[in-house]
């Protein structure tokens, strides 16, 4: 599976089940790193696991930085 690593740029950023309206399965924090795994078809959320808690979801572009520039395909 092709993935990307990332740290997140807020302080309390919502993980969700599924985009948009999914529920919270937990929250990322300022500076705490993630693997990206996959965008969304409309390419504004990113499934991703954030190392700290171990949590699945899906989380809005706009909270994200990539360290990592290798590819990612979509779900």
């Amino acid at each position: 599976m092709l993935s990307r690593g990332g740290y997140f740029l807020g302080d309390g950023v919502n993980i969700r089940s599924r985009p948009v309206d999914g529920t919270v399965l937990g929250q990322g924090y300022f500076r705490e790193t993630f693997t990206a795994y996959c965008w969304s078809s409309d390419g504004y959320w990113i499934r991703l696991t954030a190392h700290r808690g171990n949590v699945t979801g899906w989380v809005s572009v706009n909270y994200v930085f990539y360290t990592d520039s290798g590819p990612m395909g979509y779900c």
